[in-house]
Protein backbone atom coordinates (compact mmCIF):
# COMPACT_ATOMS: atom_id res chain seq x y z
CA UNK A 1 0.00 0.00 0.00
CA UNK A 2 1.45 3.70 -0.97
CA UNK A 3 2.78 5.98 2.07
CA UNK A 4 2.01 9.42 1.23
CA UNK A 5 3.76 11.99 3.48
CA UNK A 6 2.33 15.42 3.06
CA UNK A 7 2.79 18.92 4.88
CA UNK A 8 1.92 22.69 4.11
CA UNK A 9 4.24 23.95 1.48
CA UNK A 10 6.79 27.36 2.48
CA UNK A 11 7.36 29.92 0.04
CA UNK A 12 11.16 30.54 -0.98
CA UNK A 13 12.27 27.40 0.57
CA UNK A 14 15.48 25.88 -0.62
CA UNK A 15 14.21 22.11 0.63
CA UNK A 16 12.46 20.40 3.86
CA UNK A 17 14.22 17.80 5.76
CA UNK A 18 12.24 14.94 6.75
CA UNK A 19 12.16 12.12 9.66
CA UNK A 20 10.82 9.25 10.14
CA UNK A 21 11.74 6.81 12.85
CA UNK A 22 9.92 4.21 15.35
CA UNK A 23 11.33 5.79 18.14
CA UNK A 24 10.09 9.20 19.06
CA UNK A 25 13.51 10.52 19.93
CA UNK A 26 14.35 10.02 16.34
CA UNK A 27 18.02 8.76 16.80
CA UNK A 28 18.26 6.24 13.95
CA UNK A 29 15.57 7.80 11.76
CA UNK A 30 14.50 5.07 9.58
CA UNK A 31 13.72 7.72 6.78
CA UNK A 32 16.09 10.76 6.42
CA UNK A 33 15.73 12.83 3.55
CA UNK A 34 15.77 16.28 2.01
CA UNK A 35 12.66 17.09 -0.04
CA UNK A 36 13.64 19.68 -2.65
CA UNK A 37 11.15 22.45 -3.22
CA UNK A 38 8.62 23.14 -4.05
CA UNK A 39 7.45 19.23 -3.62
CA UNK A 40 5.79 19.31 -0.50
CA UNK A 41 5.01 15.59 -0.24
CA UNK A 42 7.57 12.19 -0.03
CA UNK A 43 6.65 9.10 -1.17
CA UNK A 44 7.62 6.32 1.40
CA UNK A 45 5.96 3.29 0.16
CA UNK A 46 8.54 0.25 -0.07
CA UNK A 47 10.72 2.17 2.89
CA UNK A 48 8.84 1.17 5.92
CA UNK A 49 8.12 -2.48 8.15
CA UNK A 50 4.55 -4.14 7.92
CA UNK A 51 2.02 -3.08 11.50
CA UNK A 52 5.06 -0.65 12.84
CA UNK A 53 3.79 2.27 14.36
CA UNK A 54 6.17 5.59 13.23
CA UNK A 55 6.65 8.89 14.11
CA UNK A 56 7.44 11.46 11.28
CA UNK A 57 8.39 15.36 11.03
CA UNK A 58 9.83 18.15 8.85
CA UNK A 59 11.54 21.21 8.98
CA UNK A 60 12.27 23.87 6.30
CA UNK A 61 15.48 25.09 5.30
CA UNK A 62 16.03 28.62 3.24
CA UNK A 63 18.62 30.61 2.29
CA UNK A 64 19.02 34.83 4.25
CA UNK A 65 21.37 36.34 2.06
CA UNK A 66 24.48 33.84 1.93
CA UNK A 67 23.55 32.24 4.54
CA UNK A 68 20.81 28.46 5.23
CA UNK A 69 18.75 28.91 7.88
CA UNK A 70 17.21 26.08 9.24
CA UNK A 71 13.22 26.58 11.41
CA UNK A 72 12.39 24.39 14.12
CA UNK A 73 10.50 20.56 13.52
CA UNK A 74 7.15 20.63 13.36
CA UNK A 75 5.26 19.01 15.54
CA UNK A 76 5.61 15.20 15.09
CA UNK A 77 2.75 13.18 13.78
CA UNK A 78 2.16 9.25 13.95
CA UNK A 79 1.28 6.84 11.70
CA UNK A 80 0.91 2.79 11.95
CA UNK A 81 1.57 0.70 8.72
CA UNK A 82 -0.37 -2.10 7.84
CA UNK A 83 0.56 -5.80 7.26
CA UNK A 84 0.86 -5.80 3.27
CA UNK A 85 3.09 -8.68 2.89
CA UNK A 86 2.33 -12.20 3.07
CA UNK A 87 3.47 -14.65 5.58
CA UNK A 88 4.08 -18.09 4.05
CA UNK A 89 2.15 -21.39 5.90
CA UNK A 90 2.52 -24.31 3.74
CA UNK A 91 4.83 -26.20 2.99
CA UNK A 92 6.83 -25.20 6.11
CA UNK A 93 10.33 -23.83 5.70
CA UNK A 94 12.55 -26.81 5.40
CA UNK A 95 10.12 -29.44 4.75
CA UNK A 96 11.61 -32.57 3.44
CA UNK A 97 9.83 -35.23 1.20
CA UNK A 98 7.17 -33.05 -0.11
CA UNK A 99 4.96 -35.29 -1.75
CA UNK A 100 2.17 -34.17 -4.57
CA UNK A 101 -0.05 -32.71 -4.73
CA UNK A 102 1.71 -29.86 -3.31
CA UNK A 103 -0.44 -27.02 -2.11
CA UNK A 104 1.36 -23.57 -1.44
CA UNK A 105 -0.41 -21.90 1.55
CA UNK A 106 0.13 -17.91 2.97
CA UNK A 107 -1.96 -15.59 4.77
CA UNK A 108 -4.27 -13.52 3.44
CA UNK A 109 -3.15 -9.04 2.86
CA UNK A 110 -5.87 -6.62 3.16
CA UNK A 111 -6.83 -4.57 -0.04
CA UNK A 112 -4.65 -6.71 -2.30
CA UNK A 113 -5.86 -7.27 -6.06
CA UNK A 114 -4.02 -10.78 -6.52
CA UNK A 115 -0.46 -13.07 -5.10
CA UNK A 116 2.80 -13.24 -7.37
CA UNK A 117 4.83 -16.38 -6.10
CA UNK A 118 7.79 -17.95 -7.46
CA UNK A 119 8.97 -21.24 -6.77
CA UNK A 120 13.09 -21.77 -7.85
CA UNK A 121 14.43 -24.85 -8.52
CA UNK A 122 17.84 -25.06 -6.61
CA UNK A 123 19.49 -28.19 -7.63
CA UNK A 124 18.58 -27.64 -11.54
CA UNK A 125 18.02 -24.01 -11.52
CA UNK A 126 15.42 -21.78 -13.26
CA UNK A 127 12.15 -21.43 -11.79
CA UNK A 128 8.13 -20.79 -12.27
CA UNK A 129 5.65 -18.73 -10.97
CA UNK A 130 1.57 -17.66 -10.99
CA UNK A 131 -0.94 -15.23 -10.56
CA UNK A 132 -3.74 -16.60 -7.86
CA UNK A 133 -6.78 -14.36 -7.86
CA UNK A 134 -9.12 -14.26 -4.78
CA UNK A 135 -7.69 -17.27 -2.81
CA UNK A 136 -4.51 -17.78 -0.67
CA UNK A 137 -3.27 -20.92 -1.64
CA UNK A 138 -2.00 -22.79 -5.15
CA UNK A 139 -1.87 -26.34 -6.28
CA UNK A 140 0.84 -26.64 -8.08
CA UNK A 141 1.23 -28.32 -10.92
CA UNK A 142 2.64 -32.24 -10.98
CA UNK A 143 4.69 -30.60 -14.56
CA UNK A 144 6.56 -27.99 -11.93
CA UNK A 145 8.15 -30.71 -9.98
CA UNK A 146 10.82 -33.10 -10.26
CA UNK A 147 11.65 -35.74 -7.51
CA UNK A 148 13.85 -35.23 -5.19
CA UNK A 149 15.05 -31.65 -5.71
CA UNK A 150 15.49 -28.40 -3.84
CA UNK A 151 13.06 -25.51 -4.12
CA UNK A 152 12.42 -21.67 -3.01
CA UNK A 153 10.00 -19.95 -2.95
CA UNK A 154 8.04 -16.85 -2.15
CA UNK A 155 5.03 -14.60 -2.52
CA UNK A 156 3.90 -10.76 -2.95
CA UNK A 157 0.99 -9.29 -2.62
CA UNK A 158 0.13 -6.73 -5.71
CA UNK A 159 -2.43 -3.72 -5.17
CA UNK A 160 -4.13 -1.32 -7.48
CA UNK A 161 -0.74 1.11 -7.03
CA UNK A 162 2.03 -1.43 -7.51
CA UNK A 163 3.53 -4.62 -6.35
CA UNK A 164 4.26 -4.94 -2.43
CA UNK A 165 7.10 -6.69 -1.49
CA UNK A 166 8.28 -10.26 -1.47
CA UNK A 167 7.75 -12.25 1.75
CA UNK A 168 10.33 -14.12 3.16
CA UNK A 169 11.87 -17.26 0.90
CA UNK A 170 11.60 -21.06 2.60
CA UNK A 171 12.85 -23.88 1.17
CA UNK A 172 11.39 -27.55 1.03
CA UNK A 173 12.61 -30.36 -1.20
CA UNK A 174 10.68 -33.17 -3.39
CA UNK A 175 10.03 -36.46 -2.10
CA UNK A 176 12.59 -38.73 -3.75
CA UNK A 177 10.07 -40.76 -6.08
CA UNK A 178 7.11 -38.87 -7.16
CA UNK A 179 3.54 -40.54 -6.57
CA UNK A 180 3.18 -43.07 -9.36
CA UNK A 181 6.61 -43.78 -10.36
CA UNK A 182 7.47 -47.32 -10.26
CA UNK A 183 10.79 -49.10 -9.22
CA UNK A 184 11.92 -52.11 -10.66
CA UNK A 185 13.05 -54.78 -9.09
CA UNK A 186 13.03 -58.31 -10.52
CA UNK A 187 14.70 -59.53 -12.94
CA UNK A 188 17.35 -57.35 -12.74
CA UNK A 189 17.93 -54.34 -15.95
CA UNK A 190 19.34 -56.79 -18.85
CA UNK A 191 18.76 -60.16 -17.30
CA UNK A 192 19.06 -63.09 -19.62
CA UNK A 193 18.28 -67.05 -19.55
CA UNK A 194 15.27 -66.06 -18.15
CA UNK A 195 12.21 -69.05 -17.65
CA UNK A 196 8.85 -68.49 -19.64
CA UNK A 197 7.06 -68.15 -16.38
CA UNK A 198 9.52 -65.26 -14.65
CA UNK A 199 7.67 -63.42 -12.08
CA UNK A 200 8.02 -59.80 -12.82
CA UNK A 201 8.37 -57.67 -9.39
CA UNK A 202 8.32 -53.87 -8.61
CA UNK A 203 7.49 -51.69 -6.17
Amino acid sequence: MPVILEWEPIGGILYYDLQVDDNFVFAHPEIDVNVVGPASSFDASGLLDDSTFYFWRVRSVHLDGIYSITSEWSSEWTFTTIKNTPTLVSPVDGAQDVCHPIEMVWTSVPGTNHYKFIVSDLTDGGSVGADVFFDTAYNVPEYWMEANHDYTWKIRAVFDSGDGPYSDEWSFSSARFAPGDVTLVSPANGATDQAEDVTLDWN
